[in-house]
């Protein structure tokens, strides 16, 4: 039997094969994520939210380190206290600076003025940044995939997932022993008591299904990297498993084996 026909050890109890002569792995297929669906939240992505935080804890430690310091110098007591800076003036006086639009009232003494100075360096190295970050992705846009393996797939619950039905996958998934795949199998299971289509035999449905819903197709990689490269809105994963390789099947116990493996 000349066909595409995987090496399981179950088969191999009932019939011989010869020597693998093609290797293939299975991956995750699936639809793009709309880029407008979260075209809300671009300005933000330049910047990690570590950052964020970390900049809005800075802009408030400096407000209140410039008010202690306008408080404290000896500046005021010579020349008055006009212009002298509260927390209020210090801390709007500083959110401008990270706009790179300053404020109205800029301090008088020089250790305020010296402060502010430093303020003013980091929020020009933190806005260059943050436009060069934009320019970038605003101009190359990342397709990345809501998730890169089979263990970040079971741990989301926004997508459903399925598979060539009466395939070799379906025994593999129902006799693997290792935990991600039976969890794998398992939501398999529960997403066809209500949609049969998980398991359909054929892969034109599975591929429909992902235009119409959140669905990801597992099955071999030469056929997703087909689909892929003629649908340009589709994406694999990351991961590749190594799990399938095809044979010459013959009669069990057949003398020919070793001949077809050699030649």
């Amino acid at each position: 039997m000349v066909a595409t026909t995987s090496v399981r050890p179950d088969r191999e109890m009932v019939m011989d094969f010869t020597i693998p002569f093609y290797y293939d792995t299975s991956t995750l297929l699936m639809k793009k994520p709309d880029p407008n669906e979260k075209k809300l939240f671009i300005l933000a992505k330049p910047l990690r939210w570590e950052v964020m935080v970390c900049t809005a804890v800075v802009l408030v430690v400096s407000a209140f380190f410039l008010c202690i310091t306008e408080q404290l110098s000896p500046y005021y007591k010579v020349h008055g206290t006009q212009g002298q800076q509260d927390f209020q003036h210090s801390f709007w006086y500083m959110f401008g600076a990270l706009l790179t639009q300053g404020g109205e009232s800029v301090p008088k003494s020089p250790s305020g003025r010296t402060l502010v100075s430093a303020f003013w360096l980091f929020s020009i190295v933190l806005v260059g940044t943050y436009s060069g970050n934009l320019i970038a992705f605003l101009t190359v846009p990342l397709d990345k995939p809501p998730f890169n393996s089979l263990d970040e797939m079971i741990a989301q619950s926004e997508y459903k997932w399925g598979t060539i039905g009466a395939s070799f996958y379906v025994t593999w998934f129902n006799s693997s022993t290792v935990d991600t795949l039976q969890a794998v199998w398992a939501g398999i299971k529960k997403f066809n008591e209500t949609d049969p289509e998980v398991l359909s035999p054929d892969p034109n449905v599975h591929i429909d299904k992902m235009y119409r819903e959140n669905y990801v197709f597992f099955g071999d990689k030469v056929f997703m990297d087909i689909r892929k490269s003629n649908q340009c809105d589709l994406m694999t994963a990351e991961e590749e498993i190594p799990n399938n390789y095809y044979a010459v099947g013959l009669p069990n116990n057949s003398l020919y084996t070793k001949t077809f493996s050699d030649q």
